[in-house]
């Protein structure tokens, strides 16, 4: 193994001098991190899990904080595109509608993953932008994977 992800530490305080200091160990696999989700006030995974995710309230608040975010030493983005539908739920989501929704992070050539559970929220993330799925419940329908393919990205999970 030569790399490792994690998309979606609840703090990035000293994560990534953490991940500094392992890689300067050459037997440690290489770590690419992003830190918190990127998500909207009472968005996943504040619910259903009571996690934390770094919360944005407008376009301008959202390239503010991942460029912080990206300043401080996140590898990736990893956003939050999951409506709930799969837990039952109807929970706030970003509202990423177009490819240039995701502007922050491509202006600088990163990386953006999102989480999502269920297809309609995977083709959602697509248009928007994402260059890869990190999670994924079940395997995507052919025709989010064929759409995927042809804007260059990639899904990552575990049927994908």
């Amino acid at each position: 193994m030569t790399t490792v992800r994690d998309l979606g530490a609840f703090s990035s305080d000293d994560l990534f001098a953490r991940r500094d200091v392992l890689l300067k160990d050459p037997l440690n696999a290489r770590l690419v991190a992003a830190g918190p989700m990127v998500t909207v006030p009472n968005g996943y995974p504040m619910v259903p899990w009571g996690g934390r995710g770094l919360t944005i309230t407008s376009p301008q608040d959202a390239a503010s904080k991942v460029n912080q975010l990206l300043d401080s030493g996140a590898d990736v983005i990893k956003i939050a595109m999951e409506s709930g539908g799969s837990l039952r739920r109807n929970i706030p989501m970003l509202s990423l509608r177009k490819p240039s929704d995701c502007p922050a992070a491509h202006q600088r050539g990163d990386w953006v993953s999102a989480h999502v559970l269920q297809t309609p929220d995977l083709a959602r993330a697509l248009d928007a932008g994402a260059d890869d799925i990190g999670a994924h419940g079940r395997r995507p329908s052919d025709r989010c994977l064929d759409s995927a393919d042809g804007q260059g990205g990639r899904v990552l999970g575990p049927d994908a």
